[in-house]
């Protein structure tokens, strides 16, 4: 007798596309790319579907050095269910100017008016397509002056942002919200947090609200695109 795994059906896993979004180099070398392709991997075997395959990693790098200068970077989705489907890609083009600017001025943000995702969603730590209250969040973003929406829990402390990671830093103490309030572990937040532990930097990784951000020394958001955003 067989049986058809369950988590699979509850997740429409036949319609998920989990992801990577890599940043290129000027050289087209992809930052991080062996962490990306692990949590990619992670990402479908939380789906029970299969690993991207060695065959489709190199035909990922040839059609990156394929690619015309310019680029900043390309998203990476996989099908789940279709393991031994090619690997499709889009190509990110370079930031704007304007984002270079902000990187001196720092950037404004706004926290959600619900949660990131209902209890039944995928979790947190599967990077797909299927995010709705991530879309929907983005059109409470009204300003353009908001570069950013945060999320809260239900216990009511910050997660991440819809496409970024939270750091603050209160008394010298760099501190980030621990991945079991339900956040994405982000590639650059873990490059982040063990560059400041080899440079003896006070980390923590505890749950903070947003009284605690608003009245931080300092705040920054990271991703694959943006780095470090302050």
């Amino acid at each position: 007798m067989s049986t058809t795994p369950l988590l699979p059906l509850l997740c429409g896993r036949e319609s998920t596309q989990v992801f990577e979004t890599l940043k290129l180099t000027k050289s087209k070398r992809p930052i991080q790319l062996a962490e990306h392709l692990e949590r990619l991997a992670q990402a479908q075997q939380t789906l029970l579907a299969s690993a991207p395959t060695k065959k489709q990693q190199k035909e990922l790098l040839k059609s990156i050095r394929s690619l015309s200068n310019g680029a900043e970077g390309v998203r990476v989705d996989l099908l789940a269910g279709a393991g031994d489907s090619p690997i499709s890609w889009n190509v990110l083009p370079r930031a704007h100017k304007s984002l270079l600017k902000l990187k001196r001025t720092g950037v404004t943000v706004v926290t959600a008016t619900g949660s990131a995702s209902p209890d039944a969603a995928l979790p947190a730590q599967v990077k797909h397509t299927n995010r709705l209250s991530g879309v929907l969040a983005r059109g409470e973003i009204s300003s353009k002056t908001i570069f950013e929406l945060l999320w809260r829990n239900k216990q009511g402390v910050l997660t991440e942002g819809s496409v970024s990671n939270l750091f603050i830093v209160r008394r010298g103490v760099l501190i980030t919200p621990p991945t079991w309030v339900g956040l994405l572990q982000g590639t650059v937040r873990e490059h982040v947090l063990k560059t400041a532990r080899r440079l003896k930097i006070n980390v923590q990784e505890v749950p903070f609200t947003r009284h605690d951000l608003y009245t931080a020394q300092e705040a920054f958001l990271t991703n694959s695109l943006i780095d470090v955003m302050p």
